[in-house]
């Protein structure tokens, strides 16, 4: 499709960064897309959408906590997956986490990820000790 023809149905549409209920109440995003009965994501569009997502809490962790940016990639990947997984506040409420974390003692930070809600809920206890693993290193 040329870039024109594209243009007419962006203008048309119109584009939306967030989602939104078009004016028969259906839920859309971006230029029209129907998430409720249109073609499902591809798996590249997702990919996209998810490297955008982590790349914005990438930044926002590193405004508050530009220490993190210094740390080997695994250990910054938990961060930024926690972040992306609770939001950045939520990462943030981690405060006995972070200040080990600050002092390079990494057990008492994968101990204090592990003192927590998310640790001690059966739904995402696998998930957490696999962040406080790589914490651990």
């Amino acid at each position: 499709m040329n870039e024109a023809f594209i243009k007419t149905i962006m203008l048309a549409e119109g584009v939306r960064y967030t989602g939104y209920q078009d004016h028969k109440g259906i839920w859309t995003i971006a230029c029209g897309h129907n998430i409720e009965k249109g073609p499902p994501l591809t798996p590249g569009v997702i990919a996209t959408i998810l490297k955008d997502d982590l790349a914005y809490v990438r930044s926002k962790i590193s405004q508050r906590a530009p220490w993190i940016g210094d740390l080997p990639a695994r250990r910054q990947e938990v961060f930024i997956e926690l972040g992306f997984w609770l939001g950045i506040g939520g990462l943030f409420c981690f405060k006995k986490m972070l200040s080990a974390a600050i002092d390079g003692n990494w057990h008492v930070a994968a101990n204090e990820l592990c003192d927590s809600n998310i640790f001690r809920d059966p739904a995402t206890r696998n998930r957490t000790s696999r962040l406080a693993r790589v914490l651990e290193g």
